[in-house]
């Protein structure tokens, strides 16, 4: 009897930008894996706004797109707050869906995700995500009103 061992190799790539909005401190992280066909398995997008108050506390908003376990795709969106009396989550929403296209969404490309070099160009992406998933769900809406 052989046995064959299959190994997943993934890379990791992280981007952070920096900004003041409200007066307050701001930081986007871009962070993505590719698998070993160098496609983008995996997606997250974070915005850390802190200190909420000067005892440290931080809100993160996360964006994460990767494999559903049903659809091929899902998408969570989920706030994370630390602070020295805690910590928590609040999941906002989660979706799992199947686009039945040929390629994977352009925003997961690899070429496009490494063009990203400002605070612009993630606000950008995030954007497209938003209207790639609203596409997707108003083309499905559609065939079922035919």
């Amino acid at each position: 009897m052989t046995q064959t061992q299959t190994q997943t190799i993934q890379t990791q790539f992280e981007k952070k930008f920096e900004s003041k909005e409200d007066g307050k401190d701001v930081e986007y992280i871009l962070e993505y894996k590719v698998n070993e066909r160098n496609e983008v398995c995996k997606l997250k997008i974070t915005k850390i706004l802190y200190p909420l108050e000067c005892c440290a506390n931080n809100v993160k908003t996360v964006i994460e797109i990767g494999e559903g376990k049903t659809e091929p795709y899902r998408v969570e969106v989920y706030r994370v707050r630390d602070s020295w009396n805690g910590t928590g989550r609040d999941d906002l929403m989660s979706i799992e869906f199947n686009d039945y296209g040929e390629e994977s969404p352009a925003f997961l490309w690899r070429e496009y995700l490494e063009s990203i070099e400002s605070i612009d160009d993630l606000k950008e992406l995030a954007k497209k995500i938003i209207e790639y998933i609203n596409d997707v769900y108003m083309l499905s809406i559609d065939s079922f009103m035919e």
